[in-house]
């Protein structure tokens, strides 16, 4: 009888896990799905997958921002984007470029999440900043695109105004989306 309820259990605690695993939450540092691309139409999407992350930025503005020029994949289940490392080590100041079919809004809606969320506006364009540590060394700037977002971020920021600073680059990202 005791080996028929441990291996019950076991069932139960697998079955558990095999649904924790499927739904959605985000593993820790990565934002929440929100399936809003479901409810969303193709025409909708176009716009955002039009922009390549990766060339948003120039050499030179890569250069004046005093990270590497060559950016490294950086891709999670629900971001595609590219990671610019610190020079001339990584303990630097880093930023990362990256699209999301998560909007505006559906940041808003977890605006709890994070240790600080503003809504704004880049260049006319409907935004928000987040920030995700109370170090105040990194902070993000979204813009909508579509039904969707691109996403600015800065991090090991020792400015004292990791915001201010993801703004300014978002003001030069801003022009090259699609309207």
């Amino acid at each position: 009888m005791l080996v028929r309820g441990v291996s019950g259990l076991g069932i139960v605690l697998l079955a558990v896990v095999s649904l924790s695993a499927c739904n959605g939450q985000p593993t820790q540092g990565q934002a929440e799905p929100t399936g809003a691309s479901s409810s969303q139409g193709a025409g909708s999407s176009a716009a955002l997958d039009k922009v390549d992350p990766c060339t948003l930025l120039t050499t030179d503005q890569l250069k004046q921002y005093n990270v590497e020029t060559q950016g490294a994949p950086n891709n999670t289940s629900d971001e595609t984007g590219c990671a610019y490392l610190g020079y001339p080590d990584s303990l630097t100041r880093g930023i990362n470029v990256g699209k999301s079919k998560d909007s505006v809004d559906s940041f808003a809606e977890r605006a709890d999440t994070f240790v600080k969320f503003t809504k704004n506006s880049v260049n006319g364009r409907k935004g928000a900043q987040t920030q995700i540590s109370t170090s105040n060394t990194e902070c993000s700037q979204v813009m909508a695109v579509g039904s969707g977002t691109v996403r600015v971020g800065v991090i090991n920021d020792k400015s004292g105004d990791p915001c201010g600073d993801v703004l300014k680059i978002a003001q030069v990202v801003e022009p090259k989306l699609p309207k």
